[in-house]
């Protein structure tokens, strides 16, 4: 007998068979669809070409987004260096402009006086800088954490303003100081013993203006120092003084050099102080020739725009420097996981000092506040007349008929353009920071470009290409507000970009894989998780651009003006009373402004806890 099989061995095997026939058909018919359906190689391939068709559009909005940049901030610039070389009367390009422009005295005595007020700047700068960031950061003040904040206050009291303030105080007639100076030492005579129509009083009012600058660059590197080489030295008996200047100072160095270089960038460009102290005392500064050139008769836009290319190159030279400085790293400051910091000890002298602190918010921001409202409710500003008046007020707010046009022009370009700012913020920082293209370093350089040319040469910029544009914007509050977006979309990047770099990138990749839309990621996503830095980036871009002067002073025109404009019109036809009530509006304004800025942001902060 033959071996029997077990039962159903046959059908297995025949059933086994034919499923491997089954298997082998499926794998030739796979095969022959590979060969004609690229589809088919699987989740692979489709994955590579969804990426790739993904990349050519992101890689299509970053060029898209840096072309349109390129246009609001590169242009200017290229249109001064055309006007610089190009003779619109013989047609060919020359350097006449520029042996004009650097062969004539006056430009010379303008640079002469931008270097020695500089040279204020800086004393002022650094001295007052330096020492409030080793006090507020190395020694131990009473509510030093609060203290801190006092160098920077300055910042919130807007070139025009301080220097209103400081007219009405230093005035060689009857700036408040001088009236009581002279009534206190019992001086004759009807003007001085100060006045700040001079280059040094147009050096202290832009060196208090600067002192936070370089203040801000100095703390963090007093903070971050490692305090166990004055411990070593105090215990070989040195004091505190020899610490500082042997020690503290030497490593600290770098900053302070970095701080002073950004303070010179500052005063550089600064335009508003050195026209309305500088003017009236026939003191020329770089920038305020440049707005001669540019604005008075006869017309030189080709010298004017050498002078430009001129201050431009020399700002960016300083800023290469600055950064050159404040980012290299071979000097050791930082200490190890066991360093810590130990304030120095000022005894009873820490409660004086905290006075003094207080004493220099009340003299840099305080004093001249009060005086501009002071000012404001006189009836003339004149000695002896202190009767006090609403006149002012009714005059600049209803019976004036440029106010009311000037702050609806003002308001609107400010919502407007801090609005657009924001929204170009966000699009240009999702595209730098969550997607990865080659067009990425050119939108960043694009972007960061109107860091370092100052608003007086950009303005200049903005007008040539307007005045030679085949579309007639030239006297429209759509020139302003190009302007104005391109110049202050880098300040309304940084908050946004900080923010936005924090954000999970796990969250935006569920939303897409969840079906939802680029556009619809924004919108339900990354905006509600942003809104606090959206909105305190808007607030900043919004007061910013309320009380700009230096673009709006050379694009505005009579029939467009913009409250910082308006107010210059009024300083210049010397009716002061009325000029301090404007600019008490203009400070209610910004600062109300920012109150609310300021409660939106806490009132929508998003919520974070445990579990979120």
């Amino acid at each position: 007998m033959g071996q029997e099989e077990a039962p159903g061995s046959l059908a297995e095997r025949g059933g086994g068979s034919g499923a491997a026939r089954r298997g082998t058909d499926r794998k030739k018919f796979a095969g022959m669809n590979k060969a004609n359906n690229p589809a088919a190689d699987g989740p692979g391939l489709l994955s590579a070409l969804r990426s790739a068709a993904l990349y050519r559009r992101k890689a299509l909005v970053s060029l898209l987004l840096a072309v349109l940049l390129a246009l609001m901030v590169i242009t200017p610039i290229g249109a001064l260096v055309w006007q610089s070389l190009f003779d619109e009367k013989s047609g060919e390009f020359t350097t006449h402009a520029y042996s004009a422009t650097y062969g004539a005295r006056t430009t010379w005595n303008a640079v002469r006086n931008t270097l020695w007020i500089i040279g204020i700047v800086e004393v002022v700068a650094v001295v007052v800088g330096t020492a409030l960031a080793w006090l507020l950061t190395a020694c131990d003040l009473p509510a030093r954490r609060w203290l801190m904040f006092i160098p920077l206050f300055p910042l919130l009291f807007p070139p025009l303003l301080s220097a209103l303030g400081w007219i009405f105080l230093l005035t060689p007639g009857v700036g408040f100081v001088n009236v009581g100076l002279r009534a206190l030492l019992g001086l004759s005579g009807d003007t001085g013993p100060l006045s700040i129509y001079s280059m040094l009083g147009i050096g202290w009012v832009m060196g208090i203006y600067s002192v936070p600058y370089v203040y801000a660059v100095v703390a963090p590197a007093l903070e971050n120092l490692d305090t166990r080489l004055d411990e070593a030295a105090k215990m070989c008996g040195a004091t505190t003084a020899e610490c500082f200047w042997t020690i503290t100072v030497r490593l600290i160095m770098p900053a302070i050099g970095g701080g002073a270089l950004f303070a010179f960038v500052v005063s550089a460009s600064e335009f508003t102080i050195p026209l309305l102290i500088g003017t009236r005392a026939h003191i020329d500064v770089v920038s305020t020739r440049l707005y001669e050139l540019v604005t008075g008769f006869p017309v030189e836009f080709n010298q004017g725009a050498a002078l430009a290319m001129g201050l431009l190159g020399a700002v960016a030279a300083v800023t290469a420097l600055q950064r050159w400085v404040t980012t290299r790293r071979s000097y050791a400051t930082i200490g190890g996981k066991g360093s810590r910091r130990e304030l120095v000890k000022l005894g009873p002298w820490r409660w004086l000092i905290a006075a003094v602190i207080l004493g220099y918010l009340a003299v840099t921001v305080i004093v001249p506040l009060l005086a501009i409202v002071v000012v404001s409710f006189l009836p003339f500003w004149k000695v002896g007349d202190y009767a006090f008046t609403l006149a002012n007020y009714e005059y600049v707010l209803f019976k004036q008929v440029g106010t009311g046009a000037a702050f609806v022009n003002s308001a609107l370009l400010a919502v407007v353009g801090a609005t657009l700012s924001v929204v170009l913020a966000l699009f240009v920082a999702h595209v730098t920071l969550r997607t990865r293209t080659r067009v990425n370093a050119l939108l960043e350089t694009v972007t960061g470009l109107p860091l370092g040319v100052p608003s007086i040469v950009f303005g200049t910029g903005m007008l040539i290409v307007y005045l030679h544009s085949p579309i007639a914007l030239y006297g429209t509050l759509i020139s302003l507000l190009v302007a104005y977006v391109a110049h202050s979309l880098p300040i309304t990047l940084r908050p946004v970009s900080a923010s936005y770099v924090q954000l999970d990138g796990a969250l935006l990749e569920s939303a897409y894989m969840s079906g939802a839309s680029g556009s619809r990621t924004m919108v339900d996503v990354v905006l509600p998780l942003l809104r606090t830095s959206i909105i305190s980036a808007w607030g900043l871009t919004f007061v910013i651009l309320l009380r700009e002067m230096p673009i709006s002073i050379m694009l505005a025109t009579p029939g467009n003006n913009v409250i910082s404009t308006y107010l210059f019109t009024l300083y210049d036809s010397q009716t002061f009373p009325a000029v301090a009530a404007l600019a008490v509006v203009i400070f209610l304004v910004s600062a109300g402004g920012l109150a609310l800025i300021f409660a939106a942001s806490r009132l929508w902060r998003p919520a974070t806890g445990a579990g979120r």
